[in-house]
């Protein structure tokens, strides 16, 4: 059951990377905020950002691989799920600001 709510979860994220990736107009991958990018900038910005997703969702689905080996409660490989899950978020949202100072 982990794993198929685990590949969902990744599947809407690969999802999301693609509707980025093919947008036309400017995304804004941050709520109630607006980012303005030049505007020969926005397709390789969506772009960009796009493929961060995509990233973050291929990272997701390696965090939950140890888990794979070790289902039981309390496991060790839970914590190594978590740490790849937890450094993977910072990577995006670190990656999202980065993407945003570069086309600004």
């Amino acid at each position: 059951m982990f794993i198929i709510i685990w590949g969902s979860v990744c599947l809407v994220f690969i999802l999301i990377g693609i509707s980025f990736r093919n947008s036309k107009k400017q995304i804004q991958p941050w709520a109630n905020t607006t980012i303005k990018i030049k505007e020969e900038y926005i397709k390789q910005y969506n772009k960009e950002t796009g493929n961060l997703f995509i990233k973050y969702a291929v990272l997701l689905v390696l965090a939950a691989v140890p888990m794979l080996f070790d289902m039981r409660q309390n496991s060790p490989m839970a914590v190594i799920t978590i740490l790849v899950t937890v450094f993977s978020s910072i990577y995006l949202a670190y990656g999202l600001v980065r993407l945003q100072n570069k086309y600004k």
